[in-house]
């Protein structure tokens, strides 16, 4: 089942990426070359039949996005596939691929969040608000984003699973109050409805990562069980696990990082004298 993907399976994925592609392009002026995180979650299927993929998973997406910019483009695609490709051996059957690819999915995730939990968290917000950016003259050192990324955020990260019976109107609604609490919006200002301020989808992530992080340690994982280098023992050489080049990548880096996270990072600066906000969501 592993090895390197045939050239008839490359134009396989190429298609499928295509398809989704013209979907979105359909009714835009200026057409992109990329899909959202929201786009690729909900409309991209398994390009091949023997790699079974579900595409709904943040872990998945995660993993998906190759450059980390939050933009998954058709090459993510494709070195996405010839990633997964190797990620199991031949021994493990096709109707167990989709369970260990998932698996390997949320270590490398967990994984990358323990060696960088700022760039990992980077990338989540990157890729949340990408499209989304709303500019409200009014207040030029705020970054607003339109409340269709809350709604984004919602499935993306299964935010009915951690708060049973918050819907996404509340969660909008919580999320403004924190924009308010943090003297980032005005909820009495109507220009405002429509938005929230990024530095709040910042927070919520952060929260998001705390917990997830905390509810892998508390299962007992050990993140260097599964992605740790080549050793020899016993006069063998223990083989690396695949998706070792994946992990070791720079998650902080990116090749077109958002005017977003300048001005978050600015707005976080201006506020170190200050009493420290509480970032309870």
């Amino acid at each position: 089942m592993g090895g390197s993907l045939s050239s008839s399976m490359h134009s396989q994925i190429e298609s499928e990426f295509d398809r989704v592609l013209e979907i979105k392009n359909r009714y835009l002026k200026m057409p992109k070359d990329y899909l959202t995180i929201d786009e690729a979650r909900q409309h991209l299927k398994s390009p091949l039949e023997q790699y079974p993929i579900n595409f709904m998973k943040l872990p998945i997406l995660f993993l998906l996005d190759q450059s980390l910019d939050g933009k998954f483009t058709k090459s993510d695609l494709v070195q996405f596939c010839e990633k997964i490709s190797t990620v199991v051996t031949d021994k493990i059957v096709e109707n167990e691929f989709l369970a260990e690819i998932t698996s390997y999915a949320i270590m490398f995730m967990w994984h990358t969040i323990t060696v960088d939990v700022d760039g990992f968290i980077r990338w989540l917000v990157r890729a949340l608000v990408l499209d989304h950016r709303v500019d409200v003259p009014r207040y030029p050192d705020v970054v607003y984003v339109s409340v269709d990324v809350i709604s984004v955020l919602y499935d993306v990260l299964d935010v009915s699973m951690m708060f049973e019976g918050l819907n996404v109107q509340q969660l909008i609604d919580l999320m403004q109050h924190v924009g308010e609490h943090e003297g980032l919006m005005n909820l009495s200002d109507q220009e405002l409805d429509n938005v929230v301020p990024a530095r709040v989808i910042r927070i919520f992530s952060e929260s998001f990562v705390d917990g997830f992080e905390r509810m892998m340690t508390r299962l007992g994982f050990v993140h260097d069980n599964y992605f740790s280098r080549p050793r020899e023992e016993a006069g063998q050489t223990k083989r690396e696990p695949a998706l070792y080049e994946i992990m070791n990548r720079d998650t902080a880096s990116s090749s077109d990082t958002e005017d977003f996270d300048s001005f978050t990072d600015q707005q976080e600066e201006n506020t170190d004298d200050e009493e420290e906000p509480s970032q309870e969501l």
